[in-house]
């Protein structure tokens, strides 16, 4: 089981390689695409309250790309106005203020609905 999770992750790490090449001469400048990006940071949020930082890296370590800080900020802030997370300033005697984001129920709802309308799409795709 573990040789087949290995060999899955080589892949996958071969088909972003080559993704990032055909990207680059489209120039287009990041290879998640926003709604994936904002499905990312949900289902993390669904899984504890976080802030920005803490989003960021850990996206980064998981995708094992460089989403900028601003790039998160900028999502989470849609999603804030959307209703799909909500967030709270945290205050520690020796440390900054930190806005901490977590999901609502609208959120976890939008995620019910989204994920298997993606798998339907990427079935269309294969289908064609």
């Amino acid at each position: 089981m573990l040789e087949m999770v290995s060999i899955v992750a080589i892949e996958m790490n071969i088909c972003r390689e080559k993704c990032l090449e055909y990207l680059d001469r489209l120039k287009i400048k990041y290879c998640i695409p926003p709604l994936f990006l904002m499905i990312f940071i949900l289902k993390l949020l669904l899984k504890e309250p976080m802030h920005g930082y803490q989003i960021t890296e850990r996206l980064n370590e998981i995708l094992n790309v460089n989403v900028q800080r601003q790039v998160i900020y900028f999502v989470l802030r849609k999603q804030e106005d959307a209703g799909l997370v909500k967030s709270m300033w945290t205050y520690k005697q020796e440390s900054k203020p930190r806005k901490i984001y977590s999901i609502t129920e609208s959120g976890k709802e939008f995620l019910h609905y989204i994920v298997p309308y993606l798998k339907s799409l990427l079935d269309m795709v294969e289908y064609l």
